[in-house]
């Protein structure tokens, strides 16, 4: 499609397309419930001492003193993979269906994110519905109805969206960049910590390509560094 309009018009196949493969999977996924893995097991504990007032703390028998519990404050992990599934619970939902529906949305989500990637980028062509396709099938993305290891398929949720933040930030002023990588740094972190180096990677990227079009180093990207670096 040559018209202004027709970028968003073959956005929406793609997008028909995401809501199919994360509705059929979750689907599945309601009635064969995922695993837990070791690293999203222990989260959960950290879950349930927040849920009995050790916030973002495993509760675990005192070995000095067995009759009473003490808590420790959990920082191995981010807190994303069980605070999003926890989050859902309080509304009335078991666990188990909590972990399908983060599943179902964080993929839901990234594939959403690679189309606007897509469209930023080659926005003349019809390429959104194929990656939406490939990716939501990919070995990667269905994985995580089968076993849930959240931080994985939040960082996966995160990332386009990191690339388009990474996008923007060159052509922008220093202290709103500032700002929006220091959000962004925050959320990837709040995924997953490997979010930090999908962050400096995107910055990276984004800044080569702004540097080898532009030739000049914008406040942006001074403004993103010393807030990633500071990170």
């Amino acid at each position: 499609m040559e018209n202004d309009e027709g970028y968003h018009i073959d956005c929406v196949p793609a997008i028909i397309a995401a809501l199919a493969i994360c509705g059929v999977l979750g689907a599945i996924s309601l009635f064969v419930p995922p695993f837990i893995d070791w690293d999203s097991a222990n989260g959960f504990l950290a879950w349930r001492g927040t849920l009995l007032g050790a916030a973002n703390s495993i509760i675990s028998p005192d070995p000095a003193n067995i009759a009473r519990d003490r808590g420790w404050f959990l920082t191995v992990w981010s807190p994303g993979q069980y605070l999003a599934p926890g989050a859902i619970s309080l509304l009335g939902v078991p666990l188990g269906i909590a972990m399908t529906l983060t599943v179902a949305l964080a993929l839901l989500v990234s594939l959403i994110g690679w189309v606007m990637v897509v469209r930023a980028f080659a926005p003349r062509t019809s390429l959104a519905l194929l990656v939406a396709v490939l990716i939501g099938s990919f070995h990667y993305s269905t994985h995580a109805f089968s076993t849930y290891h959240g931080g994985e398929i939040l960082l996966q949720a995160a990332t386009p969206w990191l690339v388009l933040t990474a996008y923007r930030v060159p052509e922008m002023d220093g202290v709103p960049a500032a700002l929006l990588v220091a959000g962004a740094v925050c959320f990837a972190l709040f995924a997953k910590l490997a979010g930090l180096i999908v962050v400096a990677a995107a910055l990276v990227a984004g800044n080569m390509v702004s540097l080898a079009f532009g030739r000049r180093i914008t406040h942006g990207m001074i403004g993103g560094a010393l807030d990633h670096m500071s990170a």
